[in-house]
Order: C-alpha cells, then sequence, then structure tokens
C-alpha cells in the first residue's frame, strides 16, 4: 500500500484531521479521524487498489480485499439503525493503479464481547449481562431479517460485536448477503469454524437467515461458557450443546434455548430472531408456566372423564378415538423401521417421537449390524437427532446407556469420509456415560484412550508427553473384551500392536518392557489360533489386518530393544 496517513493531516478538503492509525495490515489500514465540523471522532476505512507491486497469489489476494470492502460499502450504504455503524462518506480513487478506496463511517469506541469475555472470571459472563446485550443483538439482526431484501450477516461471533457505553454494535459486514431475486444461494462455503451452520458450508445451498440463529446461538454459548464445544472435523459440535454442564450457573431454561438455537438441521431451530427474542424474554418463566399448563391439562383430563363417565357421552369415543389414529401412525413407522433395519427407517420414527429411546438404540444397532461399519452417512443422520433432541433424551435414565453405545460406535465402527478419528469423536459420549454413572469402568479407560489420541501431538510439542504412553499402554491392554463382539475384540488388537509400532520409542521411555510388548503379540496369536474362522466383512477384514501386523510388531520390538542389549 501507499505510505500511511500521518497524524496530524487532513484530508476531504481538510474536514476530518487523522488522530491515530488503528490497524496496519497487508492490504487495508484502519485510522481514527476526527470531524472538526461535527466534532466527534470517525473512523476510516482504506484499501488501495493492486499496483505493480504486487504478483501471483498477492495480486489476487489484493483484489479480493478491495472488492470485498466495497461490497461491504455498499451493503451498509442503504442500512439505518443505531446498532450499525453509519457510512458517512465513500471516496474512491481506484481506477488509477495504487489509488485508495476510503470509508468515513461512525466510529465506535467501545470493546468487543470476546475481550469483555476474557476479561471476566473464567472468560464467562453474568447470565443476566449475557441475556440483556444477546437480545439488543437479536433485534439487530430481526431489523436486517426484516429488510425488503433481507441481509444474512454470516459471521456472527463475540470479536464483531462491540459495547459501546452498554449499547451494542454490530461490524464487520464483510462476508454478508443481501437476499435478492439474483442472488440467493451461497456464493463460497464461508464463515467463521464453530460458528457457521452446515448449510452456509455448502456452495449452492439457499441463503437463510437461519444460519444467523445458528451462530447467535454459539455466541451466547461461548459467552456464557468461555469456549466453543468440542468439535468434529467438520466444524459441528462433538456432542450435546448444553451451556449448564460447563457452568453451572446457566439456567437449564437458558441452555435449552442455546441448544435449540444450534440445532443442526435448520428447520428444528427458532425459525425467526423475534421467536428467540420472545425465549430470550421468558424462559426464566418457561419452567413454571410448564409445570401449571400440564397441572391444568390433568385437570381438564379428569374434568373431562369424569363428565364422559357420568354421560357416557360421544366425547369420550372422540377421545379414545384420536388416541388410536395417533398411536397407530407411530406403531406403523415402528413397524416399517423394524422391516427396512436402516438407520433412514429409524430416524423417522424418532422425528415422530423424540422422547422415545428405544429408537435410538434400534438406530445404532442397525447402523453397526449388517456390515460392521458406523459410516459418515449413518452419523450425519442420527447424530444430529440426537444433538437436537438431547435435552428430552437426557431426562431417561437410559440416556447414559446411549452415551456410551454411540462412544462405542466411534470408537470401534466408525469409517467417516472425512479426517475425524472415530476415537477423537468417541471422547465427549463417554464423558457423558461416566457423568450418568454406566459402565465407568470401561467408558473412563475408553475415554483416556480417546483423550490421548486426542492430546498426544500437542504435548509432544511442548515436552509433555512424559508418562502419556504408559498410562495409553495400561487402559488399552486392560480393557475388558472377553464378551464383547468380534469387530470389537479385534479392532482392540489391532490398536495395541499399531501402539508398540507407532510410538515405540515413548513407550519404553516410560517403562513399557520388551516382556509386556511381547505378552500382547503372543495374545493376538492365540487369538486368531484360536479362532475357527471369522465372519464375513468387517470381522474377516480386521482379522486379515492383524495377522499382516504380526511380523512389523515382532521386528519392531527386536530392533527397539536389541539398541542396548535388552532382553526385558
Amino acid at each position: 500500500m501507499t505510505t500511511p496517513r500521518q497524524v496530524g493531516t487532513t484530508f476531504l478538503h481538510g474536514r476530518y484531521q487523522i488522530d491515530a492509525l488503528m490497524h496496519d495490515g497487508t492490504f487495508s489500514r484502519v485510522y481514527r479521524a476526527y470531524d472538526t465540523k461535527l466534532q466527534k471522532p470517525v473512523a476510516l476505512k482504506e484499501v488501495a487498489s493492486p499496483d505493480g507491486s504486487y504478483r501471483g497469489r498477492q495480486l489476487l489476494q489484493a483484489q479480493k480485499v478491495l472488492d470485498s470492502l466495497k461490497a461491504e460499502t455498499q451493503l451498509m450504504q442503504g442500512l439505518s439503525h443505531a446498532g450499525i455503524p453509519h457510512i458517512i462518506d465513500v471516496q474512491d480513487d481506484t481506477e488509477t493503479p495504487g489509488g485508495l478506496y476510503s470509508v468515513l463511517m461512525d466510529f465506535v469506541a467501545g470493546t468487543s464481547l470476546d475481550k469483555v469475555a476474557k476479561n471476566a472470571p473464567g472468560g464467562q459472563l453474568p447470565e443476566d449481562f449475557v441475556v440483556s446485550k444477546m437480545t439488543q443483538l437479536a433485534l439487530i439482526l430481526i431489523y436486517l431479517h426484516s429488510l425488503p431484501e433481507p441481509i444474512i450477516y454470516r459471521d456472527l461471533k463475540p470479536g464483531n460485536v462491540m459495547l459501546d457505553n452498554g449499547a451494542i454494535k454490530l461490524l464487520d459486514f464483510g462476508i454478508s448477503e443481501q437476499i435478492t431475486p439474483s442472488n440467493y444461494t451461497n456464493p463460497q462455503a464461508v464463515g467463521t469454524r464453530g460458528y457457521a451452520p452446515p448449510e452456509q458450508r455448502t456452495t449452492g445451498a439457499p441463503l437463510d437467515p437461519r444460519s444467523d440463529i445458528y451462530a447467535f446461538g454459539m455466541t451466547m454459548f461461548v459467552l456464557l461458557t468461555g469456549r466453543l464445544p468440542q468439535m468434529d472435523g467438520q466444524g459441528l459440535p462433538l456432542g450435546p450443546v448444553n451451556a449448564s454442564v460447563l457452568n453451572p450457573n446457566v439456567s437449564p431454561a437458558l441452555s435449552r434455548v442455546i441448544a435449540r438455537c444450534v440445532a443442526t438441521q435448520p428447520e428444528r431451530r427458532y425459525q425467526s430472531m423475534t421467536e428467540v427474542v420472545a425465549a430470550l424474554s421468558t424462559y426464566k418463566q418457561t419452567d413454571e408456566k410448564h409445570v401449571k399448563a400440564a397441572k391444568s391439562r390433568v385437570r381438564a383430563i379428569i374434568a373431562f372423564a369424569v363428565a364422559g363417565l357420568l354421560c357416557f357421552g360421544g366425547a369420550g369415543v372422540s377421545l379414545a378415538y384420536g388416541y388410536s389414529v395417533e398411536s397407530s401412525s407411530y406403531t406403523a413407522l415402528v413397524a416399517s423401521a423394524e422391516k427396512a433395519g436402516t438407520v433412514d427407517g429409524w430416524a423417522k420414527a424418532i422425528e415422530a417421537k423424540p422422547s422415545d429411546i428405544d429408537n435410538y438404540f434400534n438406530a445404532l444397532d442397525a447402523a453397526i449390524q449388517g456390515d460392521g461399519v458406523f459410516t459418515s452417512q449413518e452419523e450425519s443422520t442420527l447424530i444430529p437427532l440426537v444433538r437436537d433432541n438431547v435435552n428430552e433424551i437426557q431426562k431417561n435414565k437410559r440416556y447414559p446407556e446411549l452415551a456410551y453405545r454411540i462412544g462405542e460406535a466411534y470408537w470401534f465402527f466408525y469409517q467417516g469420509d472425512g479426517g475425524a478419528s472415530g476415537l477423537t469423536l468417541s471422547a465427549p459420549w463417554f464423558k457423558d456415560a461416566i457423568d450418568g454413572g454406566y459402565n465407568t469402568q470401561q467408558a473412563t479407560a475408553l475415554y483416556n484412550l480417546a483423550s490421548f489420541n486426542r492430546d498426544i501431538a500437542s504435548a509432544v510439542q511442548t515436552g509433555g508427553d512424559t508418562g502419556m504412553y504408559r498410562t495409553y499402554w495400561n487402559n488399552l491392554t486392560g480393557l475388558d473384551t472377553s464378551s464383547s463382539s468380534e469387530v470389537i475384540q479385534l479392532t482392540v488388537l489391532n490398536y495395541i500392536l499399531d501402539s508398540i509400532t507407532s510410538n515405540p520409542y515413548g513407550l519404553k521411555s516410560d517403562g513399557v518392557t520388551k516382556d509386556d510388548m511381547d505378552k500382547q503379540v503372543q495374545r493376538t496369536q492365540t487369538y486368531l489360533s484360536q479362532r475357527q474362522g471369522f465372519k464375513a466383512g468387517r470381522p474377516q477384514e480386521l482379522a486379515k489386518e492383524l495377522a499382516g501386523k504380526i511380523d512389523k510388531t515382532k521386528a519392531t520390538i527386536a530392533t527397539l530393544f536389541q539398541e542396548n542389549g535388552e532382553k526385558k
């Protein structure tokens, strides 16, 4: 870019004076300036058109930044809301190479919400404060979504929301899109990981205001808990989104509001920001109202039943008939799912009656039985249903068992299309099983193994891996698989041999001996020799893989302990 403007210099006929350089980037600069006529601070953002100093990729990036600022400015010029900075003036000299595109706008002197949260204990802001400020933000989004040609903000996160003297301001419309007759689909996958919903990361998907509702919920979650939920390889929550778990000071009612905002499927979220504002305005009374409503319904049913008993009228017949129709429809869905034996079939039953936890177990069985694989397609059908209905099914005493089964499906059976490891994806589900007291010894071992797989790379970089390999070894070799399926037994043995060939020096330095390793190789050989044959499909594949690893593992052990003439 050109040389920065100097503090004290003026521009636009001397009306504006530069006070400070706030940001000096590769392609753009932001200044705080002073309007000498209105006697108030303003912001000046400038980007230069590419000149001869840029080449190749840098040239493309410079043009992209310029085009983005022009598009953002054009979009913001038509807006008029107290929560959105007003565009004061624009000067475009970019027809000349190196010429500046200069945008004057309201200066926001406040602090971004991510910085406000960083100064709070544990990064967690008080519930009432968050609800108050997020309600202000919701009103800004209602304005944007209600325009004749709605604007989808698409980059909502704490860093883009400013707190200025108690008022909320929304900044940075760089990737926002306006829905018009010629612009109604997502032009490209954009957004911040963790905050962007799945549909926003799909090129060609319809532009949808509900995308902002998802990011709104994630923003609220972070402000209340100090962190994003643990994410999978797709940037989506690994497990249930429950703010109350990470911060017990968050009321369960508000946590349910957030969970609905961040539902994976748009149709399961609130359908407008107006609905979100209504929920934030009433959530404190939600539980009480539900109790009163339930009592009222019970009284009405009792009264109705008494009336029916007294008069033996047609109303009782009507009530019974209505129930039987609803019941038979659901029964038909279950029967159809049992016949199909697929995750998709059970998904329909789950959607019809989300509270019936048996259907989730049936869906898991359908995923794993047969080919012995939990595919990414089956995952994308089942897991969003669990997440979206978690507040309902957590009330069931079998939820910890379900969480364990999901963790087990990821740990032993998952074959995803992306880079996410089944071990890593299993961790939050085993954590739920542990918290619920289900099969805690085995769940804890599997959770620790999954955590090792997640944490070891960063630990190696920081030199903090000492002791981790021995713990991993003990957990892995100590798993009780005696009553488990062939797939589980074979998977564990494969992991044991893999750990020897992948981390031999780490295991050795943590005290795992040659004898320890030899025993696991012998255990593997004995298991394979005692079997009369494995089931076709996944068990046979795993057995073949396992048999093919034995010689390599033996060679690794021999090399590892021969270096110093060690035997044990």
